[in-house]
């Protein structure tokens, strides 16, 4: 069915689903379209206005330029489908299944709401606007974020292990009472994030940008943030136990009170950072910068100095060979 503006009123739920298995250029406006089997369906071009989609089987659909404004999906089951180009404008999602979904190039706008969804193993590719609305208690385990506009996206109660940040945006995320550990956002731009009483344990930060960040109530235990940027960073009542700070920058950062043991600082940048009653047991501070350091009240028992051999040994540079 392509190119027709089609009143729904009179049409049963079998005419309905046969309609939408294969549309193209179709136009549905304030329609309710409830428990309809649209598995492998194929929609392209069309535009859906006020509509209302209710416990319907979306599985393996796909979806190409197609618009939603103003529609709302509640139980909806769309486990491996695909969106591409498509257009999401002032829509609620809440309590549906997109699972191994992908969505590629496709753009969030106006007041969206995201509620209770399953993004697990979901691909969103080169997609932007997803700050447009709140997460709230989403399921994002393996979910993988590929070179997507994340600024100032906002997560509430989310949780799942291994989401994947590459390529993106993400300066102005906002995390609260997310349970997120080994999330990975290495050699991205994550400045003046905010985490607020979230479970990010063995997070994944090579290289990247945290500067300004604040992390508040945190659990960032084995965090590896090698190379990272973490200036002018807040860790407030935080813990980092065996937390990877290799060559990481992270002058005047306040780590007041924060718990570091077993961290390795080794080669990373202190000056002016505030440690005053932090945890430093059997931390490593091996060739760390800390000029204007503070350390007043910090545990610091057993703490591995700069090892003299070891760097020189770092420093080794052959001579020509003997002739």
């Amino acid at each position: 069915m392509s190119g027709q503006t089609i009143s729904t009123t009179s049409l049963t739920a079998a005419e309905l689903a046969s309609l939408l298995h294969r549309a193209q250029g179709l136009r549905l406006e304030q329609c309710r379209l409830e428990g309809l089997d649209l598995g492998d369906a194929s929609w392209e071009n069309c535009i859906f206005a006020g509509c209302e989609f209710a416990a319907c089987t979306c599985t393996d659909a796909w979806l190409h330029s197609c618009q939603f404004h103003s529609c709302t999906f509640s139980d909806c089951n769309f486990t491996s489908a695909q969106a591409e180009y498509c257009l999401f404008s002032d829509c609620v999602l809440q309590r549906c299944l997109f699972d191994t979904a992908s969505f590629t190039e496709c753009t969030f706008a106006g007041a969206m709401q995201y509620r209770e969804l399953s993004l697990a193993k979901a691909i969103l590719q080169s997609c932007t606007g997803l700050a447009h609305g709140t997460f709230h208690a989403c399921l994002l385990s393996s979910c993988c974020m590929l070179d997507t506009d994340l600024t100032g996206w906002q997560l509430e109660q989310c949780s799942g292990r291994m989401l994947l940040l590459k390529g993106c945006q993400a300066d102005g995320l906002r995390c609260t009472r997310c349970t997120l550990p080994q999330l990975t956002c290495s050699g991205m731009s994550v400045r003046e994030a905010v985490f607020v009483h979230c479970s990010i344990e063995h997070a994944g930060c090579l290289g990247t940008d945290l500067s300004a960040a604040v992390f508040h109530a945190c659990a960032c235990d084995g965090i590896f943030a090698q190379k990272a940027c973490l200036a002018h960073a807040r860790f407030e009542q935080c813990t980092l136990t065996r937390a990877s700070f290799c060559q990481t920058d992270l002058s005047g950062a306040t780590l007041r009170g924060a718990d570091c043991a077993c961290s390795d600082f080794s080669h990373a940048i202190l000056d002016g950072a505030d440690l005053t009653s932090a945890n430093l047991t059997l931390a490593c501070l091996h060739a760390t910068h800390m000029q204007g350091t503070i350390f007043t009240s910090a545990v610091l028992d057993r703490v591995r100095p700069t090892d003299t051999e070891l760097l020189q040994a770092e420093h080794f540079c052959p001579s020509d060979p003997v002739q």
